[in-house]
């Protein structure tokens, strides 16, 4: 979910959507094998189901977002709603976006209502299980390096236009906080398509601050340029 710290006296209303672990293999290069006994965070994760598959495959997943302790119904409702504007953007923009993958828009919109059902589906006994936890950057309520791996999808520098420079740096040295091994950010340009401006500027005061930064290629791009992931090891 896209969420927090507006720069202006715009409202920042973000669409609550998630998605599913298939894509977030594609969005990070994952090896689920690989992932098997290790403790994985997803932040923020909206109405994702890459937690509730990620355990099913012996994965220890973690999703945090602000929106948690809501109902189901309620979370199923805010799902719904996000969805229509999220698939109107899509078509106003299908230029920005390479269809290579998903086709068509229809598609597009399956994958969300399944992260979406996946995600209610699990909700209810995860949340009393602390799978699920109330929770938002740039303040995680972990401990250091309580998790192997981090995620984060389609927030950061997805939301440039109302995040901050320092929202992004603090940020980013949480996820890299609470990471043992490593944490990973996808994709690394804004909701119109142009790149980040925080990139550069990062990378350098994050290697700075003793967090090693680099971008990595992945063979994956739904919207053009954004081919690329921000990976932070300690």
């Amino acid at each position: 979910m896209e969420k927090t710290a507006p720069q202006s006296n715009e409202p920042f209303n973000p669409l609550f959507v998630g998605y599913t672990l298939g894509e977030y293999k594609m969005f990070f290069d994952l090896d689920m094998e690989r992932l098997g006994g290790l403790r994985v965070l997803d932040c923020p994760a909206g109405p994702g189901s890459f937690a509730a598959e990620a355990r099913a495959m012996g994965v220890e997943a973690v999703a945090c977002d602000s929106a948690y302790g809501e109902e189901p119904g309620a979370l199923n409702d805010m799902g719904r709603a996000g969805i229509e504007p999220y698939i109107a953007g899509l078509r106003d923009s299908a230029h920005l976006y390479n269809w290579k993958f998903y086709h068509y828009l229809e598609i597009v919109e399956e994958y969300r209502l399944l992260a979406l059902r996946r995600f209610i589906d699990d909700y209810s006994l995860g949340f009393d299980e602390g799978r699920y936890i109330k929770a938002s950057l740039p303040s995680l309520p972990f401990r250091d390096d309580s998790f192997d791996l981090a995620l984060s999808s389609h927030f950061l520098f997805t939301c440039a236009d109302c995040l901050d420079y320092a929202f992004h740096l603090d940020s980013l040295l949480e996820l890299a906080r609470v990471s043992k091994v490593e944490a990973r950010v996808y994709p690394l340009r804004a909701r119109d398509g142009k790149p980040c401006p925080y990139v550069d500027l990062l990378l350098r005061d994050l290697n700075e601050s003793g967090v090693s930064a680099e971008v990595i290629s992945i063979p994956f791009e739904f919207q053009k340029g954004t081919g690329r992931v921000l990976r932070l090891v300690k």
